[in-house]
């Protein structure tokens, strides 16, 4: 009768400490969030795209007010041309910056709780106070709602595709991966895993869909717009700023950039070699092209481990790796702001904590693959 006592006692104990952070992580994160939240921010630049366009200049120039400025690094718009297409009508809306961010905040924010709602259904056996109070507490849903980013709609494509690989539906998920490239080009390394895994269908899919949204914007733009992209990405340097989780930001702190950029191509060789040998199932083909994006595109925001929750859900008992990872994508941002510009040891502790999260994430799928409780589809063709 003790021992049950004792173990009740330390279990209640757990769920009191746990709760007690996550409501703490919430608290901070919400703070910041409602400081900057008539701010428009990324949402500026956005705007600044579509202004820009109705004026026939280069949206993607600096020279726009609502271009977003961070530790002195304009930001502009980087999205392929496809976005400058929603970014115009976003423009021609007559209401001012300030009304059309906040409300698009907003809108975020139901996005998230129908993103939420949809995990916990088709996954019932996850709910419960403490992952409802963890989703709410993860810093990408924030960071994507402070700053006015378009992450939401992207992180909905993301898990239907997800859902529809579960399902065997490879032409459906190859579509929407396909959609999720055009805006997100990163995001290409799912469709090339699955390729490389025998997975053909819903690659195919994937670069016929992303190919013909991204052509869209020729009519209207002409091969000019495409140009003044790729010459932002070139110009772009924002490779330090925090909350970049890539291994190439990392290393770029260290003073060592060179290493940041050989560790990427390698993780890159590293995974097609292992998918293409092993033939991976196509969730966790899925689970390695997702974690290891946000590791090796040179930008990856903390916003961006949004994407990672499909992961999280596929599982019910979580190992250590899992478990940590979650914690620290927890940890409020203003943390990270605190310590990514402060010493080396407090910059790698505490500054790219997303990222050793997201390393964990990726490491946790080599020793403990996401299999789905759904049949283990593999979509392959010949």
């Amino acid at each position: 009768m003790r021992r049950i006592l004792q173990i009740f006692l330390s279990e209640n104990l757990k769920t009191i400490i746990l709760s007690s952070y996550l409501l703490t992580a919430i608290f901070f994160s919400a703070l910041l969030t409602i400081g900057h939240f008539p701010q428009e921010m990324d949402f500026g630049s956005f705007l600044a795209a579509g202004q820009e366009s109705l004026a026939q200049e280069n949206p993607y120039d600096i020279k726009n007010n609502l271009v977003f400025t961070v530790y002195s690094t304009p930001s502009p718009n980087l999205n392929p041309p496809i976005s400058v297409a929603f970014f115009r009508l976003l423009a021609k809306i007559n209401a001012d910056s300030i009304s059309l961010a906040a409300a698009w905040k907003i809108i975020s924010i139901f996005w998230y709780a129908a993103i939420v709602i949809h995990l916990f259904k088709t996954n019932p056996s996850f709910f419960n106070a403490k992952k409802v109070l963890w989703v709410f507490a993860l810093t990408g849903f924030w960071q994507t709602i402070e700053v006015g980013q378009i992450y939401m709609p992207l992180v909905g494509v993301a898990i239907l595709a997800w859902d529809n690989l579960k399902k065997d539906k490879t032409v459906a998920a190859g579509i929407l991966i396909g959609i999720l490239i055009s805006i997100k080009p990163q995001f290409a390394i799912w469709a090339l895993l699955l390729f490389f895994a025998n997975q053909r269908t819903a690659a195919m899919y994937s670069a016929l869909t992303f190919t013909i949204l991204s052509l869209i914007p020729l009519p209207t733009f002409g091969v000019k717009i495409y140009t003044q992209w790729l010459e932002a990405i070139i110009k772009y340097h924002g490779i330090l700023l925090p909350g970049n989780i890539s291994l190439q930001s990392f290393f770029a702190h260290l003073n060592i950039s060179s290493i940041g950029t050989i560790l990427s191509a390698a993780l890159l060789i590293f995974i097609l070699a292992y998918v293409t040998i092993k033939k991976s199932n196509v969730m966790q083909t899925s689970a390695i092209a997702l974690t290891s994006t946000l590791l090796i595109a040179p930008y990856s925001w903390v916003g961006y481990t949004l994407f990672l929750l499909p992961l999280f859900f596929s599982q019910q008992n979580w190992s250590w790796r899992k478990k940590t990872a979650a914690g620290l994508l927890t940890l409020p941002f203003l943390i990270v702001l605190i310590f990514f510009s402060e010493a080396k040891i407090f910059f790698i502790l505490f500054g790219w904590a997303y990222g050793w999260a997201v390393a964990l994430l990726l490491l946790d799928e080599f020793l403990e693959p996401t299999i789905s409780t759904a049949k283990k589809a593999n979509g392959a063709t010949a």
